[in-house]
């Protein structure tokens, strides 16, 4: 079973009139978490791809996931979500060595998660910003939310 562009000129497709106007049929069947029949809204499509986030932009979206899809990394965001910390306390905070706390650190640093300054020899680690705090708590915010549980640690907000 293929699927039709609407906007095919050789689209044989009937149009129907449904509730939010008229439709045009592009395929039917579908499973148990699809429709049945489906039919387009053309004015509904037109609205929502006025907002669609272009190609390149989520591509970049993407990769700061995929930084923040790290265990690791989210847990040293979790850390600096309280404090500033230097890299010794982080490694001694998750039991890592130094050398494997400062290479997930440059990765948050060149996703612009997280910011650094020396201090004399030492060098102390921050979130780079309130929305790195935000798209955390956000986080936690939806896994409590889903699972109904606990998810961390109560945070003053």
């Amino acid at each position: 079973m293929g699927i039709m562009l609407v906007d095919d000129p050789a689209h044989d497709g009937e149009t129907k009139r449904g509730p939010g106007g008229p439709r045009t049929q592009v395929k039917e069947g579908g499973g148990s978490d699809t429709c049945e029949v489906t039919y387009t809204d053309p004015e509904a499509v037109a609205q929502v791809r006025k907002k669609l986030i272009d190609s390149d932009l989520a591509h970049e979206l993407a990769g700061l996931f995929q930084v923040m899809a790290d265990a690791t990394r989210l847990r040293i965001v979790s850390l600096l979500a309280e404090r500033e910390l230097c890299v010794c306390d982080i490694a001694a905070a998750l039991e890592m060595t130094q050398s494997a706390v400062s290479h997930q650190l440059r990765v948050l640093r060149m996703m612009q998660l997280v910011k650094f300054r020396r201090q004399g020899r030492m060098a102390y680690y921050s979130l780079d910003d309130d929305h790195v705090l935000k798209l955390y708590t956000q986080g936690l915010d939806h896994l409590g939310h889903t699972s109904g549980g606990a998810t961390g640690p109560e945070k003053e907000r």
